[in-house]
């Protein structure tokens, strides 16, 4: 359904990994409060006092030190006091390894989800890199690695039930609502959104069909929000907010072809997901992969009637040098040779906004490459 390529940045697997410490152990992680941590004495907060070896691997992976980092993280696991502990460092362990093998880091990652000893929020995020490690990979996979990624991720018991009828991204839809219950979490509710979008969409869907799934849409953004809500006294989260705030925009977007949103809710949608990103802390150019889709709107929506909105939308782009050697950047020098709806929706906006053509030319397109 969505029409972008997204890659977690090197700082954001960083903040990924620091995030899920934040977390201080709830009452109903097992059922039963643990009165040795707090909201103000979190599992993070002890490791990060008590625990050299594991404040050494934070610090090392702000640096970006990511080998090092797990060699500390190793060495912090024998010396946790409890379980929480132990599924902290686990989970960081496992990001560390997402971040270059997000095949390899499926059963490490499925360990932790389906352990009940571990801190429901943990055990939720686990399960979101699983399922994100498929729609969102850190890195490039091949078809036939992708084929590898979905095969790990369903081998075992309970994943393999899953996948009973074939169906993947039910499968995948089902990881995330599995997430939500653990914990609800903004990434996972969008996604699932983003799931009962594109069946509400698809050809023949029936009128009940399609009132029960924007039934469920409208569930997952009210859960997406509380989850933000939840989330928003910690700074360090903020970039999963953004993320899945712009994926609500482009779901917005979506339904708003069919008339069940209106195109000034889309708006509204994506400039609540541009501010997002904007209280990211060390946010350069993620917010590139809300900007264009953004702009895309505006143009195929209003044509040159939003010409200096779809300029001021853009100009951080090609304003800042940072943002050509960005995803986004890259993306953008990919699609001048790609004969997909993606490049002609590249067209588009050049044809809207000059400056964004004279930025693609920057990365390599020709006049030619704008010819339909």
């Amino acid at each position: 359904m969505k029409s972008k390529i997204f890659s977690l940045l090197i700082i954001l697997i960083i903040l990924a990994i620091i995030a899920v410490g934040f977390y201080y152990v709830e009452t109903n992680i097992i059922g039963v409060a643990t009165p040795s941590y707090s909201l103000t004495n979190s599992v993070y907060d002890v490791l990060m006092k008590d625990n050299t070896f594991f404040s050494l691997g934070e610090s090392l992976a702000e640096q970006g030190n990511l080998s090092a980092a797990q060699a500390a993280y190793e060495k912090a696991l024998p010396t946790a006091s409890d379980q929480y502990q132990t599924g902290v460092i686990n989970f960081n362990l496992a990001i560390i390894q997402w971040n270059t093998d997000p095949i390899g880091s499926i059963a490490p990652l499925e360990a932790i989800a389906t352990n009940p000893n571990y801190a429901n929020s943990t055990r939720a995020y686990a399960l979101q890199y699983i399922a994100q490690a498929s729609d969102h990979p850190p890195i490039k996979l091949s078809v036939s690695q992708m084929q590898q990624l979905v095969t790990t991720t369903f081998a075992a018991n309970p994943f393999s039930t899953m996948l009973d009828n074939g169906n993947i991204p039910l499968a995948y839809r089902q990881i995330y609502d599995d997430a939500n219950a653990l914990y609800p979490l903004p990434i996972p509710e969008a996604m699932s959104a983003e799931w009962y979008a594109t069946d509400l969409l698809s050809p023949g869907a029936s009128s009940s069909t399609v009132a029960a799934d924007f039934a469920q849409i409208n569930a997952n953004f009210t859960a997406l929000d509380n989850a933000i809500q939840t989330e928003s006294s910690d700074p360090s989260l903020n970039i999963f907010s953004a993320i899945a705030l712009e994926d609500k925009a482009e779901v917005l977007r979506e339904l708003s072809t069919v008339g069940l949103e209106t195109k000034s809710d889309v708006v509204a949608a994506y400039q609540t997901a541009l501010t997002a990103y904007s209280t990211v802390p060390n946010e350069t150019t993620q917010d590139g992969f809300a900007r264009y889709p953004y702009a895309i709107f505006l143009s195929s929506a209003y044509g040159a009637s939003q010409s200096s909105q779809v300029d001021g939308i853009l100009a951080p782009i090609y304003e800042d040098s940072a943002y050509a050697t960005s995803q986004l950047g890259l993306f953008l020098t990919g699609l001048a040779n790609s004969s997909s709806s993606l490049r002609a929706n590249a067209v588009l906006v050049a044809s809207i906004d000059p400056k964004f053509k004279s930025y693609l030319m920057s990365l390599g397109w020709t006049s030619a490459d704008f010819s339909s």
